[in-house]
C-alpha cells in the first residue's frame, strides 16, 4: 500500500460503499434500508471533500472533472443503455412486453438532461452532484468575500427552491445543493486538520455503539432522508445524517491500526461498485434469488462487492477511462 492512503478513509469507504449496494437491495426489514439512506451518500460527500485539493488552475480543474466524473458518467450509462437493450430484446424474443418506453426512452431522457431520478445507471448522479461541488467550493475558496456571500445565498435559494416546487433541477445540481454542505464540511475538517485525533480504542468504541443507539432512535422519531430528491429531512434528517458521520469516523478510526490491502481494494474500485452494482444485483438475483431475508439479502451484496472488486484491477487497466482513469 502506497504511504499516501489514510487508513481510515478507506475503510469508511469500503463500508460505505457495501451500505450503497445494501441501500439498493430489498430487505425485509425495509428499516435497514431507511437507515442506510439517513447518511450513506452525505458520507461520500463529506469523504470526496476530505480528500479535496483546490491547489490547482480552473483549467486543471475542469479537465480533471471531465476526466474523473463526467467521462465515467457518460459511460457508464451507455453500458446501462446497453444493457436495457439487451434485456428489452430477451423479452421481445420470448414474445412478452419489452417496455421500451421505459427501457429506454424515459431513462434516456432522465440521462440525457442528468435528472438525478430515474436515469440508465440511477447512482451515477453522485458523480454529476460531485462535479458541481468541486467547481463550487472552488470558486468559493478562490474567490473573494462577496463572491463567497452570493455562493452561499446561491445555493440556498436553490435547495429551499427545489425543496418547495418539487422541480428536478438539470445535472443533478439539486442534490450538489444538498450535498456540497457535507462536502464543504469534509475539506474544511481536513484544512483544520479537526479529525486528525488518536482517541483510545475503548473511547471510539463506546461512540461507535453510542452513534448506533443514537441513530436508531432517531430513525424511530421519524428521521428520513432521500439525497436523489434533495431531501435532507428537516433537523432530524440533518441530526441523524451527522450521527451517521460520526458512527462511521469512528468505526473507521477505530479500525485505524490495522491496514488491510483487502480493504484498500475495495476502496480503490468504489466508483465500478457504485457505477456498475445495480446490474450486477439485478443479474446475480435472477440466478440466487438472494433478496428478502436479511443474512441471504446482506451475503448477496457483500458478493456484489466483492465480485467488482475482483474486477477493477482488469478494468483500470484495460478500459481506464470507465473509472476515470483511477488507479
Amino acid at each position: 500500500m502506497g504511504m499516501s492512503r489514510i487508513v481510515w478513509i478507506d475503510y469508511a469507504k469500503a463500508i460505505g460503499i457495501l451500505l450503497v449496494v445494501m441501500g439498493h437491495s430489498y430487505y425485509s426489514h425495509p428499516s435497514i434500508v431507511y437507515i442506510i439512506f439517513l447518511f450513506h451518500m452525505p458520507l461520500f460527500f463529506f469523504i470526496s471533500g476530505y480528500l479535496y485539493n483546490v491547489n490547482k488552475s480552473y483549467r486543471e480543474l475542469i479537465h480533471n472533472n471531465i476526466k474523473t466524473l463526467l467521462v465515467p458518467f457518460l459511460l457508464s450509462n451507455l453500458i446501462g443503455l446497453l444493457n436495457n437493450c439487451l434485456l428489452g430484446g430477451t423479452r421481445l424474443f420470448l414474445g412478452l412486453d419489452t417496455e421500451w418506453k421505459h427501457r429506454l426512452l424515459i431513462p434516456l431522457c432522465n440521462t440525457l438532461i442528468g435528472k438525478a431520478d430515474g436515469m440508465f445507471i440511477g447512482p451515477t448522479w453522485f458523480l454529476l452532484s460531485l462535479f458541481w461541488c468541486k467547481n463550487i467550493v472552488y470558486t468559493f475558496v478562490k474567490g473573494g468575500y462577496w463572491s463567497r456571500i452570493i455562493i452561499i445565498i446561491t445555493v440556498l435559494v436553490l435547495l429551499l427552491f427545489r425543496n418547495y416546487s418539487n422541480v428536478y433541477y438539470p445535472y443533478a445540481l439539486d442534490t450538489a445543493c444538498a450535498g456540497v454542505i457535507w462536502f464543504a464540511l469534509g475539506f474544511v475538517l481536513r484544512q483544520y486538520n479537526l479529525l486528525h485525533f488518536d482517541l483510545r480504542r475503548q473511547y471510539l468504541l463506546i461512540i461507535f455503539i453510542g452513534s448506533i443507539i443514537l441513530e436508531f432512535l432517531l430513525y424511530r422519531l421519524g428521521a428520513r432522508v432521500n439525497y436523489i430528491a434533495t431531501n435532507m429531512g428537516g433537523v432530524l434528517g440533518i441530526c441523524s445524517t451527522i450521527v451517521g458521520l460520526i458512527m462511521t469516523i469512528s468505526v473507521s478510526k477505530l479500525l485505524d491500526h490495522f491496514p488491510n490491502k483487502y480493504i484498500v481494494n475495495v476502496s480503490r474500485a468504489s466508483i465500478l461498485i457504485m457505477c456498475m452494482h445495480m446490474i450486477i444485483a439485478n443479474y446475480l438475483n435472477l440466478v440466487l434469488h438472494y433478496e428478502g431475508g436479511l443474512l441471504y439479502t446482506f451475503a448477496g451484496d457483500l458478493t456484489v462487492v466483492i465480485l467488482l472488486t475482483l474486477v477493477y484491477p482488469f478494468v483500470s487497466r484495460y478500459i481506464p477511462i470507465l473509472v476515470g482513469n483511477r488507479k
